[in-house]
């Protein structure tokens, strides 16, 4: 009996034990799967923040392209609507026009291949826009209605005077019109007006003259497949773009209205352009 119950007693010891061992064994793999579950979530955080800093729209070359482009149309239009502008609210369309061309010409960054040209085109926009506002507040049309009111009155007086000192002042405004005298003067003074063939401005700039008045222009063809080209001359001139003009010195590129090149070469005569 004593025998037995030793051997029940050691029995029970190791069957304790054994249960022991396997409980502390189950531990560490509950706390080891614990701690490996956060390692799982943590990588999905990293792609959402390079998304975030992967989108800048507006400082893509393209974009910049198509600002400098929506500038130089912009700056076209203005040019356009100016060669027919008669009233108040045509001046404040090219006034919005031009203001709008130098904005958009001020958002080119100093990185981009227009900065140059943006800069140069700026300083030109500027001056158009100075007349465009100068028109704006005076007018034209006071300008235009202050030229034949002297003849009309001249005309009265010479009525009952001898024909010969009328004749002359009649005949002077169909010989030379306003546009062959400022052809006239630009010539005197020296300017030129760079172009080519194939550019539409180019002739847009000589049908605002008419051809009789164009004929006193000092035209320079840039083009060598042009008739009479002067390659050579545009290089010297860093002409880069056309029609560009010169004027005392001075270039001044696009399609310019009469009265500007009026105002740029000091022409002192008939403003009463037809266009």
């Amino acid at each position: 009996m004593l025998t037995f119950k030793r051997f029940a007693g050691t029995v029970s010891v190791v069957l304790l034990t054994l249960t022991s061992a396997c409980s502390s064994s189950e531990q560490p793999q509950a706390t080891s799967s614990a701690t490996t579950s956060p390692k799982l979530t943590a990588p999905t955080r990293s792609p959402r923040v390079f998304k975030a800093k992967a989108s800048s729209p507006n400082s893509s070359p393209q974009v910049q392209a198509e600002r400098f482009l929506e500038a130089l149309d912009t700056a076209m239009g203005a040019a356009s609507i100016a060669q027919s502008a008669q009233s108040n609210d045509d001046w404040n369309l090219v006034v919005s026009r031009w203001q709008r061309a130098i904005n958009l010409l001020r958002a080119v960054p100093q990185p981009s291949a227009n900065y140059a040209i943006a800069q140069k085109k700026i300083a030109e926009y500027q001056r158009n826009l100075a007349y465009a506002q100068k028109q704006q507040n005076s007018g034209l049309t006071p300008i235009g209605r202050a030229n034949p009111r002297p003849v009309a009155a001249v005309s009265r007086q010479t009525k009952p005077s001898a024909p010969t000192s009328a004749a002359p002042k009649q005949t002077r405004p169909s010989t030379v019109t306003p546009e062959v005298a400022l052809a006239t003067h630009l010539k005197k003074i020296g300017a030129k007006f760079y172009g080519t063939y194939w550019c539409p401005y180019c002739t847009q700039q000589k049908d605002l003259f008419g051809t009789q008045a164009f004929r006193q222009i000092n035209y320079i063809e840039c083009d060598e497949k042009g008739k009479n080209a002067r390659p050579d001359l545009c290089i010297k001139a860093n002409i880069s773009g056309f029609p560009t003009w010169e004027i005392k010195g001075k270039l001044y590129s696009g399609l310019q209205s009469l009265q500007a090149l009026a105002d740029l070469s000091g022409y002192q005569g008939d403003r009463n352009f037809k266009r």
